[in-house]
């Protein structure tokens, strides 16, 4: 089971910049806390892509995203036939890239989407 470590006996609130800093797992595991949990949401649409096993990638705008932090992504709705998440970060402050994997028979244009943007930062 997971522990829970604390460097203050609480904070101000969930989901947005923390007060102080906690850790999530056993404190010999890490070192450092996680200062911020930000969910976003944001419109896309899955880059372009040629025929057989390839990626492309796509970047939007997302204001307080900083290069420090993790990110996870899922779409509201499916992706188009073909298409895969293959990575997600932020490669300059306020600018996410997700990277898109195809393996189709034929080339993909994607299509326009919504999702959710988990942005922890350290």
């Amino acid at each position: 089971m997971a522990e829970y470590t604390s460097t203050t006996p609480q904070f101000t609130h969930f989901g947005g910049i923390f007060s102080s800093q906690f850790a999530v797992g056993a404190s010999s595991n890490s070192t450092t806390g996680l200062r911020l949990i930000q969910a976003y949401t944001v419109e896309f649409t899955e880059a372009a892509v040629s025929s057989g096993p390839s990626n492309a990638n796509s970047t939007f705008t997302v204001t307080g995203a900083t290069t420090n932090a993790l990110y996870l992504f899922t779409p509201r709705l499916l992706l188009t036939a073909g298409y895969g998440i293959g990575s997600v970060r932020c490669s300059t402050a306020n600018e996410v890239v997700i990277n898109w994997t195809g393996n189709s028979a034929s080339s993909l244009s994607g299509s326009t989407n919504r999702g959710t943007l988990l942005q922890f930062g350290v």
